[in-house]
């Protein structure tokens, strides 16, 4: 009797190997066919048309990125992270560029710059190689974002070379390279700035990302400070009031806000003299102006008019002193009257009377006689003893002719004034001295002038202000060969007009100490 249910033969092993076989083949064939339509769509879109056309570019990547380990390693986030960047820049100064795309090659290559970009650009359209740099330079100059937020191109490291065949492995390479600076260049913290080691700790921001000017990079090895930006602060040498090292460079930028002055005195001062030197400069960086060398035992009040000042300690590598304390407050210039812009017996510093920056020398203060005795004062005028200060030529004999020059600071014009001195000007080579009036404008007049030897006396001067618009005082003084040193002390102002008849005999010394007159 025959079975009413089917019966279900076995597959052989022959028949399992053909159709799992025949299985990969179709995967296969798909994957395949996926495959070439992929590269056919890759294809047309590189060459969408059959005049598209390649060039080489290279540039350097000035700020915005710096170097790391990882981006030597081409499959990490950060390199591809960077190769987006450059692409979507290049883009921007190009929107006419077709096709960008990338291999994984990197190299090596010596030279200061960190980051550098070689790129293979691709047109629709036949372009000169000068307009491809053309076009690419302008839309940097144009575009060139904040260094400090994004990637900058450095304009004239852009090179562009000529018509590159199109093949399927379209090159753009990114050369990654730990920076390097020669010297005397020093590289900011962004790993890709260079710039000069004076520019350092000099209070002005040279770096993009102002490393330069950090306070962990330029506290002052002498008492840890370096930006003083309060209405009032102090400073002093290192290790005070103990004395301190040799060999040291100490640096502090003063800035108070903006329209006010700066005063700096000391309560106590003492360096060896001429050698271990506190500089003090107006304004900042490589523009910043010398206006006090201080050494020895100087307590000399010093001003300057501008919100901004760099003072600048150095110690040689011998005689070691106590060193100073120096304290700054800010003022304002503007609200200093007529009188004590001008009134000052020198006692205290130069008041408010400004070095000129257009003359042969300086003015210097002096306490005692100078050298040699054969011309130049023995003693002040305004205490006429060892102990007061007056201003003078440079101390020495003369070698060349020179002249110099003090300003007043603007005065205002109010009714008339009487603007009175006591000079010395002693010896067979003493030659001018002079006042002038310089107006708003610039332009002088002399209102007083005297030459030759007047005796070893101080000498009275006195002349009549009564100008109409804004000026200032100027004392000029003339140096010649030889001993001529000429010398001024105790200058006043008074309000109405000189008293001509009021003739004062010179002195050799005052019988009664002059009050000094110093500014508060």
């Amino acid at each position: 009797k025959k079975s009413s249910d089917k019966e279900y033969v076995p597959l052989s092993s022959y028949e399992i190997s053909f159709a799992s076989l025949l299985a990969i083949f179709v995967c296969v064939c798909v994957g395949l066919i996926a495959l070439s339509w992929l590269s056919v769509q890759d294809l047309e879109r590189a060459e969408a048309d059959v005049n598209t056309h390649g060039y080489m570019g290279i540039f350097k990547i000035a700020s915005g990125t710096s170097f790391t380990p990882t981006l030597q390693n081409s499959s990490s986030a950060d390199f591809k992270v960077l190769a987006f960047d450059v692409e979507k820049l290049v883009r921007t100064y190009w929107p006419v560029i077709y096709f960008i795309s990338w291999n994984n090659e990197l190299t090596s290559l010596f030279c200061i710059a960190s980051v550098v970009a070689i790129v293979t650009l691709y047109f629709t359209q036949m372009v000169t190689v000068e307009k491809v740099k053309n076009e690419l330079v302008l839309g940097v100059i144009a575009n060139n974002p904040n260094p400090t937020k994004t990637l900058k191109i450095d304009v004239n490291s852009i090179q562009i070379t000529g018509n590159t065949a199109f093949c399927c492995a379209v090159i753009a390479l990114i050369f990654i390279i730990p920076a390097e600076c020669l010297p005397p260049a020093e590289l900011c913290a962004d790993g890709v700035t260079c710039i000069s080691e004076d520019f350092f700790c000099d209070g002005v921001l040279d770096c993009p990302d102002g490393s330069d000017e950090s306070e962990k990079r330029c506290a002052a090895v002498c008492d840890g400070k370096f930006m003083l930006t309060g209405s009032s602060g102090f400073f002093h040498s290192m290790n005070y009031p103990k004395p301190y090292n040799t060999n040291i460079v100490c640096q502090w930028i003063i800035a108070v806000p903006q329209g006010l002055s700066i005063k700096l005195n000391f309560t106590s001062f003492e360096t060896q003299p001429y050698a271990d030197i506190l500089s003090i400069y107006e304004g900042l960086g490589q523009n910043k102006v010398l206006r006090a060398s201080l050494s020895g035992t100087n307590l000399e009040t010093i001003y300057i008019f501008s919100h901004e000042a760099t003072a600048q300690f150095m110690s040689d590598y011998s005689e070691n002193y106590n060193g100073f304390n120096a304290m700054y407050t800010a003022f304002n210039a503007s609200e200093l009257n007529n009188y004590e812009k001008i009134n000052c017996t020198f006692e205290d510093g130069f008041c408010f009377w400004i070095q000129d920056l257009d003359d042969d020398s300086d003015w210097e203060r002096v306490q005692g006689p100078t050298f040699p005795l054969m011309s130049g004062p023995e003693f002040d005028h305004t205490f006429g003893n060892l102990s007061g200060f007056y201003i003078s030529t440079p101390i020495g004999l003369g070698y060349i002719e020179e002249r110099v020059r003090i300003l007043s600071l603007p005065l205002v014009p109010s009714d008339m004034y009487c603007l009175s001195f006591w000079d010395f000007m002693y010896g067979g080579n003493v030659y001018r001295l002079r006042v002038s009036i310089s107006d708003e404008r610039g332009q002088e007049k002399i209102i007083f002038e005297k030459e030759g030897n007047y005796g070893n006396n101080w000498n009275y001067g006195q002349v009549t202000l009564n100008e109409t618009s804004g000026f200032k005082v100027i004392f000029d003084a003339f140096k010649r060969n030889g001993p001529s040193d000429i010398a001024v002390d105790d200058i006043g102002l008074t309000k109405g007009k000189c008293n001509e008849d009021n003739y004062i005999e010179p002195t050799v010394r005052p019988t009664v100490a002059t009050t000094p007159l110093v500014p508060s």
